[in-house]
Parts: C-alpha cells; structure tokens; sequence
C-alpha cells in the first residue's frame, strides 16, 4: 500500500479482520469509534490524531481491499453513534460500484446483508436489508411528524346549512 502513512499500513488488516468478525453476527454493526479504539489497540500502533482525521482513509483501503478480495462491502458495517453511515462509506459504495447514492442508509444496508450472508451461520433464507434500529426508528418519526404536520384536507360543506356533503356532492339536507 504505497503512500499510505504507516500507521493505515498496521491498521488496514486489523480493521478488515474487525469487520469480518462483525459480519459474522447477523444484524451487527460497529460504531466508528469502537471500530477505531480495537484497531489502535489490536495493533498496537496508536494515532496521536482523533479517528475523524483517518477512520475515511481506513475504510477507503480497506473497501478497496475487500473489493479486489471479491468480497462484499465490509464498510458497510461501521455506523457513526446514530446508527448512519457516514461520509466515509459513501465514497466506499462507489468503490464497489454503487451508482445510485441517493439513499446511502439503503444501499448499506443492501451491502451488510450482502456481509452477513458471506460470515454469518445464521441468516434467515428471506432476509431482507435492514437499516440499523437507531435509522429505521429516525425515518418512522420523520413519516409520522410529516403525516401530523400535513394540512388535513377538509371535506366539503354544504353552503346553505353547513353540513359535510357525501361524495355525490349534494346535500341531501337541502337537496
């Protein structure tokens, strides 16, 4: 891995080995930071940085690695402490070939069921893509204040004694 700095060179196996090793538990993630605190101490080489100055660069290499490897979009698996993935794996979903990064929490989960089906022993036969809890419960809260905060659409009254009109449009009160 030639220009990388020497630290990713320690790191790149530990990080791809950690990840395997996720994806052997079906529906796991990592979070960046517990991702960066087993690399630093599985290889003994620690970063006088803070993990948001090379956690990108790791995964890139790493991404990169797994896809010569043939093997599925291991990045997938590391999720900032909100349960989304972060810039890092959008630029991972293009080293894989992913074309469409208009839902990057969709397409990672696509991948990590992808992950989970290449290690883990227990993937049921219908599994799905799964967003992480934290995501899907995000989305079912977005859906739902959009549905309360969207106007409801009042039915129509009659003009002459205010009563709603059935879908035939006259009133039977007055009509």
């Amino acid at each position: 891995m030639p220009g990388l700095p020497p630290q990713l060179k320690d790191w790149v196996p530990v990080a791809h080995e950690i990840l395997k090793t996720t994806a052997s538990t079906y529906q796991q993630t990592i979070t960046y930071s517990e991702l960066a605190e087993l690399v630093q101490t599985r290889s003994g080489v620690r970063a006088a940085a803070r993990p948001s100055a090379w956690m990108g660069p790791l995964l890139d290499v790493v991404a990169l690695h797994a896809q010569r490897s043939g093997e599925p979009p291991l990045t997938s698996l590391a999720v900032r402490h909100d349960g989304r993935v972060g810039e890092a794996y959008a630029k991972a979903a293009v080293i894989n070939g992913t074309t469409d990064v208009s839902d990057l929490e969709a397409r990672a989960a696509e991948h990590r069921l992808d992950c989970y089906r290449a290690y883990a022993p227990d993937v049921p036969e219908d599994a799905a893509p799964s967003l992480t809890a934290q995501e899907a419960r995000r989305r079912a809260n977005a859906k739902a204040a959009a549905a309360k905060a969207a106007p409801q659409r009042q039915a129509p009254v009659c003009g002459r004694c205010f009563v709603q009109l059935p879908l035939s449009g006259t009133c039977d009160t007055c009509d």
